[in-house]
């Protein structure tokens, strides 16, 4: 993990951690300061394919190691594509106080009872090749089926 990742992650986790406080400050004034910090401690847990996210005893959000891309869960440990959070570029755009991060700039889209609606990550482009300009049409079928070049070598 490059140290900038890192640093995003790390970042995230504070930002999570004093959401999670202020919210519970602003819920139970006056409330317990062990139960506090019990209950909004947050955990960076490593995996091959995302980083968990902790909050208290609970699994909260997981981090896409190769897009940073911030989910939702749907249980201990299985990421929730249709939750997604935006990045670790965009955290300061929402407030992770809340049951579901609540976005600062536009509200997210709610469903029926009030609950977010389904939010995805944006598909990434693929890249295409860009094909020779001086190939004919049967040059690009035989290419196509695998024929070409290989097929022309072999003639020879």
């Amino acid at each position: 993990m490059d140290t900038t990742f890192a640093n995003k992650l790390e970042a995230f986790r504070l930002r999570v951690e004093t959401d999670q406080i202020d919210r519970y400050h602003r819920s139970f004034p006056g409330g317990n300061e062990e139960l506090c910090r019990h209950a909004t401690v947050t955990k960076i847990k490593s995996g091959t394919k995302y980083y968990k996210v902790d909050v208290g005893d609970s699994g909260k959000y997981m981090v896409e190691v190769a897009t940073g891309n911030i989910f939702g869960i749907k249980g201990r440990g299985q990421v929730h594509k249709g939750h997604f959070y935006g990045t670790l570029d965009t955290i300061a755009d929402y407030f992770w106080g809340e049951y579901h991060p609540q976005r600062l700039s536009a509200p997210l889209p709610t469903g029926k009872w009030g609950y977010p609606k389904l939010t995805f990550a944006p598909k990434q482009e693929k890249t295409v090749q860009a094909e020779p300009e001086n190939l004919d049409e049967q040059q690009r079928r035989d290419e196509k089926n695998g024929l070409y070049p290989q097929h022309i070598d072999q003639a020879n």
